[in-house]
């Protein structure tokens, strides 16, 4: 900084410089001439009246102006921390108040992001988002894309995505369960509880998985009282999700020996069925996973895997985007961004931490009514 070159402005060119130098409408900024070349540009009103000399400096002055503007501070940050730099009357005063201005306004935008950021409002406990489910959630959590590890990741410092898929589980074992899942909740403030299941509940009797059937009327009957202890257990918000279509000609649908698939298509799109009645009858959210795989034409070879049960990769994202949708648009204070930070950020923590966390335990107790699990110092 110490060895960047003086400017001066001139502001008020002549007619035929602003034409011949295309800047009609800016001012024209060139490191400091010496004395006699300044009297010989302001003092000529045509680039044919400058000397050749004074021409060729003109012109490499011009590119002098262009590199130097090309080298400019390209961030809000980088701006502000130059004007502190610069020693005050470097830059004339005629064109101090605009580029200053620009300057201070860029910072500006720059330190009000920073502001916003170190004034997030944080809280003492993590809330949770449930999902509880068959093999179709606990496979959600597959490394390479499934779609529990997308909303893990989504609402990272927000909220801790717990995972209760089981593999095999239908409704009636799920119930089993559930008192235990709720228990471990029970100081845990639970925003969303996602419910998938029906895929076991749909299989055929007489077949490979035929002691996971479960009737279609207690199906949906374990469905409400799902629900309903879901509800009763504090959970603000719960989304059904029907089973997804299946693929019963899928390759690998039938084992070696079996004769017929274990599940088919018509008999699953009558779950599916009762998953929206039971969502419209207990006024919770829907996600109809049926309906969405359907509208592809290629949703067999596209979101379904081999066995034309389980999600393909392309399936788990689908299933994510549309339940990310779901929150946009339905549940708005949930979305992932509307959420407080838990605790501070680290740009504000260390002014005070002890106030700082003090202040989460107040809230949380205030709302709550929930002593704090630990003191402070």
């Amino acid at each position: 900084m110490a060895n960047r070159p003086k400017f001066v402005v001139f502001t008020s060119p002549s007619p035929e410089q602003k034409q011949h130098l295309r800047l009609a409408n800016t001012p024209l900024t060139f490191p400091v001439l010496p004395k006699k070349l300044q009297q010989t540009w302001l003092s000529s009103t045509s680039l044919s009246q400058v000397p050749r000399a004074a021409a060729i400096a003109a012109c490499l002055l011009v590119l002098l102006a262009v590199i130097s503007f090309l080298r400019s501070p390209s961030t809000p940050a980088a701006a502000a921390q130059q004007e502190q730099a610069w020693p005050a009357g470097l830059i004339s005063s005629s064109c101090n108040r605009r580029s200053s201005s620009r300057v201070r306004q860029r910072a500006g935008n720059a330190g009000a992001a920073a502001g916003d950021a170190a004034q997030t409002v944080s809280v003492w406990r993590r809330p949770v988002v449930l999902l509880l489910g068959d093999s179709l959630t606990e496979l959600g959590q597959a490394e390479d894309g499934g779609w529990s590890i997308k909303l893990t990741s989504a609402y990272t410092r927000k909220a801790d995505v717990l995972n209760r898929g089981f593999s095999g589980f239908n409704t009636h074992a799920a119930l089993l369960a559930l008192c235990e899942i709720t228990d471990n909740l029970s100081r845990q403030q639970v925003l969303l509880a996602t419910v998938w299941l029906g895929a076991n509940d749909a299989a055929l009797l007489g077949r490979r998985d035929a002691s996971a059937h479960v009737p279609l009327e207690q199906y949906r009957s374990n469905l409400l009282n799902i629900t309903s202890q879901l509800r009763a257990a504090g959970v603000q918000h719960v989304v059904l999700l029907t089973p997804p279509p299946v693929n019963d000609a899928a390759p690998d649908a039938v084992r070696p020996g079996e004769g017929a698939p274990p599940r088919l298509f018509n008999t699953t799109a009558q779950y599916a069925a009762a998953v929206r009645a039971a969502a419209a009858q207990t006024a919770v959210l829907l996600l109809d996973v049926w309906q969405l795989f359907l509208k592809q034409p290629s949703w067999k070879q596209q979101l379904l895997a081999s066995d034309g049960l389980h999600l393909s990769k392309r399936g788990q994202q689908e299933v994510y985007q549309a339940l990310m949708q779901l929150v946009e648009q339905q549940l708005p204070d949930l979305r992932p961004s509307a959420l407080p930070w838990h605790h501070p950020n680290w740009r504000s923590l260390y002014e005070n931490p002890e106030k700082q966390f003090a202040a989460e335990q107040a809230a949380y107790q205030q709302e709550h009514g929930d002593p704090a699990c630990c003191s402070l110092g």
